[in-house]
């Protein structure tokens, strides 16, 4: 009996979705990232309100994304170097230095 498209069972793409720990890490990670994007537009505002620039708010946007910039070709130049020899599971040195540069 040969086994085509047809034979396998349809797949679902919500089955993770079912398990309330997921949802309940979706959920948080959804509002850190709008209360992240809250905290970003209240402090242009602020600024701009202050000064009355109206480059300001676009200065707190590029500042903001300016780290990742600057630290993505060095970044992964390291983890290129340092995934040859490291496990599968990763260089914990690293993963250490990554959480320590990023807060």
């Amino acid at each position: 009996m040969a086994t085509g498209p047809r034979d396998r069972p349809a797949r679902d793409g919500f089955t993770a979705l079912r398990d309330p720990h997921v949802r309940a890490f979706i959920l948080g990670r959804m509002a850190s990232v709008l209360g992240t994007q809250f905290v970003s537009v209240a402090v242009g505002w602020e600024l701009y309100e202050r000064t009355g620039a109206p480059w300001m708010p676009g200065l707190v946007g590029l500042f903001s994304v300016a780290p990742v910039f600057v630290l993505m070709i060095p970044a992964g130049a390291r983890s290129d170097r340092s995934a040859a020899h490291a496990p599968a599971g990763g260089d914990r040195r690293q993963e250490t230095g990554g959480g320590v540069l990023c807060g």
